[in-house]
């Protein structure tokens, strides 16, 4: 972040060409190598605008590369190539026909945004720098090479730093595979240290030259693991850390190929052809053809190898010496204008392109064999771009859903803060019981409802709109030009749809409130804040209605099945209700009692039917499962306001007085004192009445039982007052 007068007073600092520009377009630094390099003083043009710093450069106004963060307008790209865009820099290469006295000049490119304190878009700058030595060199060294020396030069390139001391900092693990060492048999050695001898001289003198500001690259021989000499070609350039140069960063391409090829060529072509043939990547060699006003027109294919054949299904014999216009039976042949650069410029061009009539993705690295021939190397990268898209879906979306996820929404929720989309209306909602279904039936069945959910959503809005899960059961709707009448309308057929829908017959509710955003300068989070607080609102009174809902719905559930028969709840609660008396509990804890009667066994209703009525044995693993039951009745009644206060009574009505029960092994008065109760009744009614697996006992064998087994697996006390 910076200010205008600290950029005016440090923009002198910079080596490069440099200048700057704020939100209008007007110029507000322009430093002295841009005076030496254009002969424009800043006095001349600080405070103009219109691209009036384009004159110097292109003869005209026209927008330059650090518009982009002003405009917002990628079609500032097509003045460039060898674009790298990142989120605060995009760098680029130019040329500019008018500096130089009229000689030209390629440029490098670095175009940054600016912010203020407040981080505040307030302008942008750019740096430029004369790359023309460089690519004079770059072009000479590729008007020297034959065409299939060229094809193996592209290949195995390394990513290395090292300090100023010559020390390795970094080096990519590829190098293993040219050189033999493990990244750390390299890093912290001296790259000195793996050059072959005759060529230390030269390298030493290279590193020199880059460290002192020289853009250069040198070939020579690296000493591999085993002690074999290998041919690598590196470039490199400055490593900055607060204004200092701190190391050198570059690549290393693997050119012992290349270098044999040099060697062997004169010697036999069909090496190279055979090189050639075997690439796993398709090449394939075109000649440009131009009119008299050397104008490129055309292209035709003169040579391609067998793997541009495999990838493409074009015929070696029916492709050769054939116009790609005939060929392809286009009416222009695509990339005329790209391909006519390279072969003029010499300098390569690379794009990743579909190719529909194939239905397959490409990488195509076009360079220039000689004048009016040029190779293209394909990969294929349908596989990549596939895998790419798939990693894209699942960061931006929701798996289960399929809706947009938190993270889409947050990147996307600014982005519809716009005029043009007011006005903005915000929906947001929340599925109530979703825990209480997923603990009563299980994830399946939660997921069930999510799903629903998010196909109601999906109906109701239209395809732009924005439909996101942002939490577990909450969900956010942005609604661009959309009134609060229209939101509230959507909300009506959400409503709608939930109000006929029931899973496991259950209804099923949800919790929803919408905002309006009208005018542009209301706040937009507010906005959201407001749609929350509303939807919280109408979820204190629908959870509660959806939660008594589903327990009833489980309760009848329950009678159903036959699990438990409402006749076998209203005896227990009798029972128990005369035992309270005997034991002059009070009013309050026989309401309860009551309730615990209706609903101590509500954990049966995750328990298979198969299991619950089963007449013969169950096996030790059914028996494990029927005692989830109580800890499945604990977390159902937990969740629900009006039965938390039994969920420990629940939980705990399976235990024994000799602290042999289960699930926690609970022992005489540990036990709370109503599950003990519930206890003897159940125990006695179940005793009493037909069961699937029993015939009744006769209610004087059911009181020996009882009182045979108080002090151990009842409550000796409870067993003498309910025989009373």
């Amino acid at each position: 972040m910076i200010s205008k007068k600290h950029l005016t007073d440090n923009i002198n600092f910079f080596f490069d060409a440099s200048f700057a520009i704020d939100k209008d377009g007007k110029v507000i630094a322009w430093n002295k190598a841009m005076e030496e390099m254009t002969g424009i003083k800043r006095e001349e043009i600080i405070n103009k605008d219109n691209y009036s710093y384009a004159v110097p450069f292109y003869g005209k106004p026209r927008p330059g590369l650090l518009e982009v963060f002003i405009k917002n307008n990628e079609d500032i790209y097509s003045y460039y190539r060898n674009l790298n865009i990142e989120k605060n820099k995009i760098i680029a290469e130019t040329y500019s026909e008018f500096l130089n006295a009229g000689q030209g000049a390629h440029l490098w490119v670095v175009a940054t945004p600016l912010y203020n304190e407040n981080k505040e878009l307030i302008g942008a700058i750019e740096f430029i720098r004369d790359i023309s030595e460089i690519k004079q060199l770059e072009t000479d060294l590729k008007k020297s090479n034959e065409k299939y020396r060229n094809l193996v030069e592209q290949l195995n390139e390394i990513i290395y730093e090292i300090d100023l001391n010559a020390r390795v900092t970094y080096i990519s693990p590829i190098i293993e595979h040219i050189a033999g060492y493990k990244p750390e048999e390299i890093i912290g050695h001296r790259f000195t240290d793996f050059v072959y001898h005759d060529d230390l001289e030269e390298r030493m003198a290279q590193f020199q030259r880059v460290v002192t500001g020289v853009q250069d690259y040198t070939e020579y021989r690296m000493v591999t693991k085993i002690g074999n000499p290998v041919w690598i070609r590196t470039s490199a350039k400055h490593i900055m850390k607060n204004g200092k140069v701190v190391g050198l960063r570059g690549i290393i391409c693997n050119i012992n190929d290349r270098k044999k090829a040099e060697q062997n060529l004169q010697k036999s072509e069909e090496k190279f052809r055979a090189l050639f043939e075997n690439m796993q990547d398709g090449v394939i060699i075109y000649e440009l053809l131009y009119d008299e006003n050397n104008n490129a027109i055309d292209y035709k294919i003169i040579d391609a190898n067998s793997a541009f054949e495999k990838q493409t299904g074009i015929s070696h014999n029916k492709s050769i010496n054939k116009k790609i216009t005939e060929l392809l039976n286009l009416e222009n042949a695509p990339y005329l204008k790209e391909y006519e650069q390279v072969d003029k410029t010499n300098i390569p061009y690379t794009i990743e392109t579909y190719c529909k009539l194939l239905n397959r993705h490409f990488k195509m690295d076009v360079f220039s064999i000689k004048s009016g021939q040029l190779a293209a190397v394909f990969e294929d990268i349908s596989e990549r771009k596939k895998t790419e898209e798939q990693i894209r879906h699942l960061s931006y979306h929701d798996n289960l859903t399929g809706l947009y996820n938190r993270s889409y929404f947050e990147k996307e929720f600014p982005n519809i803060d716009n005029a043009t989309n007011l006005p903005i209306s915000i929906i947001t909602a929340d599925l109530n019981g979703l825990k209480l279904l997923n603990d009563t039936f299980g994830h399946i069945i939660g997921d069930d409802l999510l799903k629903f959910g998010a196909d109601i959503f999906k109906k109701v809005v239209r395809k732009d709109d924005i439909v996101a899960r942002v939490g577990g059961d909450e969900f956010v709707i942005l609604l661009s030009n959309t009134s609060q009448k229209a939101a509230e309308k959507i909300i009506d057929r959400i409503q709608a749809e939930f109000d006929n829908k029931q899973i496991k017959g259950i209804k099923l509710g949800i919790s929803i409130g919408a905002a309006t955003k009208t005018y542009e300068n209301e706040n937009i989070q507010q906005i959201l804040a407001l749609s929350e607080e509303k939807m919280y609102k109408n979820k204190l009174y629908e959870s509660k209605k959806t939660r008594e809902n589903i327990i009833q719905t489980l309760l009848e559930f329950l009678n159903n099945k036959n699990i438990e028969s409402k006749e076998h709840c209203d005896r227990i609660a009798k029972l128990s209700v005369q035992i309270a008396k005997k034991l002059n509990l009070h009013k309050e804890q026989i309401e309860k009692l009551k309730l615990l009667a209706t609903m101590h066994d509500i954990g049966n209703i995750t328990i298979p039917e198969s299991i619950l009525n089963k007449p013969e044995k169950l096996t030790e693993k059914e028996s494990e499962q029927i005692k989830k039951h109580v800890e499945n009745g604990y977390k159902i009644a937990s969740m629900a306001p009006e039965m938390s206060h039994i969920a420990e009574e629940i939980l705990s009505h399976h235990e024994r007085w000799d602290g042999l029960g289960y699930p926690r092994g609970l022992k005489g008065e540990e036990i709370p004192l109503l599950s003990r109760i519930i206890a003897v009744a159940d125990a006695y009614d179940v005793m009493t009445n037909d069961t699937p697996y029993r015939k009744a006992m006769t209610k004087h064998q059911a009181l020996e039982e009882l009182s045979a087994n108080a002090g151990t697996q009842f409550d000796p006390y409870i067993v003498e007052a309910f025989l009373k």
